[in-house]
């Protein structure tokens, strides 16, 4: 199991390797989601910073991820993954939307 301190330093971790795979710079990111260069820094190298649940759901968003994968365990990402990842952050805002839609289906097919 995972501990909460182990769960922070991994958030900066995402943080940071999402912002660069999406070629952000910290200013640009932080301008995205309303926040400051200096706050984006520190979410990146503190790993007692403590983001509040808005700006999560913001980086979130603009990081094309879920709130759920930002604080997550897994932070190593397959080969398959990256490719994936990487045609994602390429599609039109509507194709990543349907994208979901079909995504949210499939995992409630495998629910039930």
């Amino acid at each position: 199991m995972i501990d909460f301190e182990q769960r922070r330093i991994m958030l900066a971790d995402k943080i940071r390797v999402l912002r660069k795979k999406k070629g952000l710079s910290l200013e640009r990111l932080a301008s995205l989601v309303g926040s400051s260069k200096s706050y984006i820094w520190e979410l990146e190298h503190n790993p007692n910073a403590n983001p509040s649940g808005c700006l999560l759901s913001n980086l979130s968003e603009a990081l094309d991820v879920t709130m759920d994968y930002l604080m997550s365990s897994a932070l190593e990402l397959t080969d398959e993954d990256d490719t994936f990842l990487r045609d994602y952050y390429e599609l039109k805002p509507e194709v990543k939307r349907q994208l979901h839609g079909i995504l949210n289906v499939l995992k409630n097919k495998v629910k039930s």
